[in-house]
């Protein structure tokens, strides 16, 4: 069985006159993800949400988890959920967000694009926290 989850979360920090971003990427798969692979999907995963975010790779956190049950279609083939949510996620900027993402997941983990869907999600201040309090 091969898959994906990737779950983006975009906020900003405490000083929000600062407009600093804290991007979370969650990628999970029912692939057993290499070292390499892994080290990959951290390093460049960083630079894309930044660069496409307009954040700093400093506030960017990734997490990877391999080896995760997936269907998609009803076959076990390679596929992926990406997820990008966060505070105010702009809505214009779906659709090219949508393409960079899976662009990145099919180039990183060989899943074909026709086998990826992305969801976007925007949270409320007062359900989203960093540092031990929210951000409302």
């Amino acid at each position: 069985m091969v898959g994906f989850v990737i779950v983006m979360d975009a906020f900003q920090s405490r000083d929000r006159s600062a407009h600093l971003g804290m991007p979370l990427l969650k990628i999970s798969t029912n692939l057993d993800l290499s070292e390499e692979t892994t080290t990959s999907l951290l390093q460049d995963g960083t630079k894309l949400v930044a660069d496409e975010l307009g954040k700093s790779e400093q506030y960017v956190q990734i997490l990877v988890k391999s080896r995760v049950a997936m269907a998609f279609g009803g076959t076990l083939d390679p596929s992926a959920l990406i997820e990008l949510s966060g505070l105010g996620l702009p809505v214009e900027r779906h659709k090219s967000l949508a393409s960079a993402l899976t662009d990145f997941v099919s180039d990183q983990a060989d899943v074909p694009g026709e086998r990826i869907f992305v969801q976007f999600t925007s949270f409320e201040r007062t359900n989203w926290a960093w540092n031990g309090d929210t951000f409302a």
